[in-house]
């Protein structure tokens, strides 16, 4: 399912300098994240609700910790913010973390080795692999491509974890999809942010290169913590249902693990 943006946390994308004649309603490339950035940084990278935020992403540390056991020189693909990454370290100083993404925010860690691009990581070898709201912004083409790449460089009974946003429920899909309809033709702001996709699919990806271990669901909750849930009932992958009382919508996360 295609998502659609017209801002990322407090930067509009109105704002930005950019050729909209080449991006309006197309998917974003390094040099549009470099703008978005850029904008960020000018305005002191304040983030919407940041408290929030900032909760809900350390939650996400705890889960990841508990999953990655004993693998500590992990590779974090799409850092932005860092703040997952941070905890793990407060959590555990023997983590070994390096990022890779289009800038360094503010709030990494000063122990996470920065790389602007993951061919910068060639040469090293790692025991975990995180992609955390990530895999979205990939088309399909640059996911398999990803994919190989990881493989190259994950050592023997590595792990790849996959954290990324649900489709939605099929009541949902409608609204989402009327939405759609709506967007003018010509005009600037709004951008192809990325495609959201079912479980079966994510996991057909990995499967290519990586063995499938276990998934799991997650809801967040007023609390803005996560929640697990059951696997839910699906039509081409969209949910049937989910229940009212989730705070945001449903996000899916997926284990692989090296093994040749």
């Amino acid at each position: 399912m295609k998502i659609y943006q017209s801002s990322f946390h407090t930067v509009k994308f109105t704002d930005l300098e950019v050729d909209w004649e080449r991006y309006y309603l197309q998917r974003p490339d390094k040099i549009f994240f470099e703008k978005v950035y850029e904008k960020w940084a000018s305005i002191d990278n304040e983030l919407l609700d940041e408290k929030n935020f900032t909760r809900a992403k350390k939650s996400h540390a705890v889960k990841i910790h508990e999953l990655f056991q004993n693998q500590r020189k992990i590779l974090s693909i799409g850092i932005g913010n860092g703040i997952t990454e941070s905890e793990l370290l407060n959590m555990d100083p023997s983590y070994e973390i390096n990022g890779v993404d289009f800038v360094r925010d503010k709030r990494w860690d000063s122990r996470i080795q920065y790389f602007n691009n993951l061919k910068a990581c060639n040469g090293f070898s790692y025991e975990g692999i995180l992609l955390n709201s990530v895999i979205y912004n990939f088309s399909d083409t640059k996911l398999s491509d990803l994919v190989s790449s990881l493989h190259k460089i994950v050592v023997e009974g590595g792990k790849v974890i996959v954290w990324d946003q649900d489709l939605p429920t099929l009541a949902d899909l409608k609204e989402i999809k009327r939405r759609h309809s709506r967007l003018p033709k010509k005009g600037k702001g709004v951008v192809l942010w990325g495609e959201l996709r079912s479980p079966s699919k994510i996991k057909n990806f990995f499967r290519k290169k990586f063995r499938h271990i276990e998934s799991k669901y997650y809801y967040v909750g007023h609390d803005l913590q996560d929640h697990e849930t059951k696997p839910f009932f699906r039509i081409m992958g969209y949910k049937i249902w989910q229940s009212k009382d989730f705070h945001a919508n449903t996000s899916q996360l997926h284990i692989f693990k090296k093994i040749n």
